[in-house]
């Protein structure tokens, strides 16, 4: 029987969109060592159906609190919970805390996804580790690219529906923030964990330079297909400069 959370151990699941920077977040909390964060695990138990999915969840969340650890927790996405009503009382019945990470310039992550095909053709991962470096320039596919960004839009808007419907405490922790302010943003983590605030790092680099004009060769069609709406914003967006690889 898993155990309550009245045991001291907080659980916690960390929802996110493809490219919002979950593998960063995940590496840099698990790095703490009153902090046991999983991958996205239910992607890879899709063929061993609903109940294999629950099983795991059960497993991990079924751990006491030790000297060690404090928090665990996991992260998925919304499509990779095969019943999404079962897993949602789950994560009520141990009083689970949600994270809820988003990307707000969802132009920078339809490119970074065009970006991290590239980069799994060429090294069988979707993300990229020292000493490795960003990835040359090239052209977006306009037509294909505008397909994206609907089910991007879509996508959003289904995931935080679904985490109101969960009725759990929740954070929102946003990609820019992590970018802008990574140690402020990963202690609020922490904060809302309930666990020490520390300096945390994840391992995994950016592929995409912040500067969409030195990754887009034809950034000025994808840019004159924007103009004049609020996405026209998102592609001027620059919030490092372009040496800062992090």
């Amino acid at each position: 029987m898993m155990a309550s959370q009245a045991n001291g151990l907080q659980r916690f699941t960390i929802f996110f969109q493809g490219r919002s920077g979950s593998t960063y977040l995940i590496e840099a909390l698990d790095s703490h060592p009153r902090i046991r964060c999983e991958i996205e695990h239910l992607v890879g138990l899709r063929k061993a159906g609903v109940d294999g999915q629950l099983k795991w969840i059960e497993h991990l969340f079924a751990a006491e609190e030790t000297p060690r650890v404090s928090a665990v927790g996991f992260k998925t996405k919304l499509d990779d919970m095969l019943d999404k009503d079962a897993i949602a009382e789950l994560l009520r019945r141990v009083d689970a805390k949600v994270i809820l990470l988003s990307r707000l310039n969802v132009m920078k992550m339809i490119v970074s996804w065009f970006n991290s095909e590239r980069l799994y053709e060429a090294t069988g991962d979707w993300n990229q580790y020292p000493p490795g470096s960003l990835l040359s320039p090239f052209e977006v596919d306009l037509e294909k690219f505008d397909r994206r960004l609907g089910l991007v839009l879509h996508g959003k808007a289904r995931l935080e529906a679904y985490v109101r419907s969960l009725k759990l405490p929740k954070m929102q922790v946003c990609y820019e923030d992590l970018l802008t302010n990574e140690q402020r943003t990963l202690g609020q983590v922490c904060g809302f964990l309930g666990v020490e605030s520390l300096p945390l790092r994840g391992r995994c680099i950016k592929t995409t330079s912040d500067d969409l004009r030195q990754v887009v060769t034809n950034y000025d069609e994808l840019y004159a297909q924007y103009k004049g709406t609020h996405y026209q914003l998102m592609l001027d967006e620059v919030l490092v400069p372009a040496d800062v690889d992090d």
